[in-house]
């Protein structure tokens, strides 16, 4: 008897070459057995519809193999995945950018302004205008001559009466407005979550930035930290490009300013996190995973018969030669975090000159003793924005990060050649905007 072959084509992934496979198979082997090929038979229905999941699981393997690989990604979750694969951070929201000029009344002294009543405004005082909202980034000194960028933006205007009296000053500030609202988010870690790496999501999928982030003990707590508590540096959890990274580039504060100018020094924290926004636009943060407690070792150490002493007759001391916080420490057990944040910005941010006019969120510091002076002062307060706002954008394509993954991957993380460069202007971070257009050239081999 002869035996029958058929060669079984593994090409065919689309419907109608399944099809002519599977009608091919059955004329070959079971001639006798099926003989219903008409197109609207019930048999040729039962072909088709095999031809047909044929054809949607080629598709879905070709599908998820492509997922694989930089070239053929097109879904969100996927290019993400790649994305930290080869240690790029898509950015987040960005927010749009601009200057707005901050202006108040203060009273008169026979020298000129009352210097006693020039308030000192803190960041975060809220523009609204155009259905958008944007906050100061800087703090507003209005005794001083310069911002705290080193960039002289006070002007002194005296206001006359009938009688060319002088009877107030009109002192105008200009300072940088960034678009969002800061925001604080609450996370109560009980002694069963306190794991290492605790991760925490915000609840914002256009998160712009991470102002501040403090860890107090104790759950149930019902305030909000103060001013004073966010800027302790015994409470904070600094924020680092990965959780190896053990320095932190912070402002000196035993160096005094120099026309607002200050200088900045490399500081070496455990209390660390890195952030990162997912294909949704949530905002995750990483904490570490390490301990300061060396106990355990210690005590394995003592029980040890063997132990090698030192010259004064004691165990060796474990901390020097373990790293439990290279990576961070993680999390105490019943403690509260308070992570504060900003949110908004995008496209619709970007709005034109002369829109943002109200004033609100004032929280300031003055000298002046007479109480309705100070409030005649912070009532006074108005701003106008005297250029557009731009620089507000959504999060990046799938495409935009395609072309950023492989730009930072050949960049290693440097900045020598001109394509590094590049490279590192389109991973500024999301705080400061989105660049618009980058140019850079090589001239006697310097960038």
């Amino acid at each position: 008897m002869e035996q029958k072959t058929v060669t079984v084509n593994y090409l065919s992934k689309d419907f109608t070459s399944i099809r002519a496979d599977l009608v091919n198979y059955l004329k070959t082997f079971f001639p006798e057995q099926w003989q219903d090929f008409n197109v609207t038979s019930p048999g040729m229905a039962l072909l088709e519809l095999n031809a047909y999941v044929g054809d949607l699981l080629s598709y879905a393997i070709d599908k998820k193999y492509n997922e694989l690989f930089i070239d053929g990604v097109n879904e969100r979750t996927s290019v993400y995945r790649l994305a930290k694969t080869f240690g790029y951070k898509p950015p987040g929201v960005r927010p749009s950018i601009s200057i707005v000029d901050v202006i108040i009344d203060v009273p008169v002294t026979a020298n000129g302004p009352d210097v006693s009543y020039l308030p000192i405004y803190r960041p975060g005082m809220r523009i609204k205008g155009a259905w958008q909202t944007f906050e100061t980034v800087n703090e507003i000194d209005f005794s001083s001559d310069f911002s705290e960028d080193g960039i002289a933006n006070r002007t002194i205007e005296p206001i006359l009466n009938g009688n060319q009296d002088i009877v107030r000053y009109r002192i105008v500030k200009r300072e940088k407005i960034k678009a969002g609202v800061t925001k604080i988010f609450k996370v109560e870690v009980t002694t069963n979550q306190a794991k290492p790496f605790f991760q925490v999501d915000l609840p914002d999928n256009n998160v712009l930035e991470i102002v501040d982030v403090i860890v107090l003990p104790n759950l149930g707590i019902q305030r909000t930290p103060s001013f004073t508590e966010f800027n302790d540096f015994n409470l904070k959890y600094f924020e680092g490009d990965s959780l190896p990274t053990d320095k932190i580039f912070l402002e000196d504060d035993t160096v005094d300013s120099i026309n607002g100018v200050k200088t900045g020094r490399y500081v070496e924290v455990e209390k660390r996190f890195e952030k990162e926004f997912l294909s949704d636009g949530t905002c995750r943060l990483t904490f570490g995973g390490g301990t300061q407690d060396y106990n355990a070792y210690e005590a394995y150490i003592d029980s040890l018969t063997n132990v090698v002493k030192c010259p004064d007759s004691s165990v060796l001391d474990v901390s020097t030669i373990l790293n439990n916080t290279a990576l961070g420490v993680k999390i105490p057990p019943n403690s509260t975090i308070f992570i504060k944040y900003r949110a908004g910005g995008g496209p619709l941010s970007n709005v034109g000159s002369n829109v943002l006019n109200e004033v609100s969120n004032i929280q300031s510091q003055s000298l002046g003793s007479n109480v309705n002076l100070v409030q005649s002062v912070l009532s006074s307060t108005r701003v106008n924005n005297p250029i557009p706002a731009i620089g507000g954008l959504g999060l990046p394509s799938v495409e935009e990060i395609k072309s950023y993954i492989a730009s930072n991957y050949a960049s290693q993380n440097r900045a020598v050649t001109l394509e590094d460069y590049v490279a590192k202007a389109f991973q500024m971070p999301g705080k400061f905007g989105s660049p618009f257009r980058v140019f850079g050239k090589v001239e006697d081999n310097k960038v």
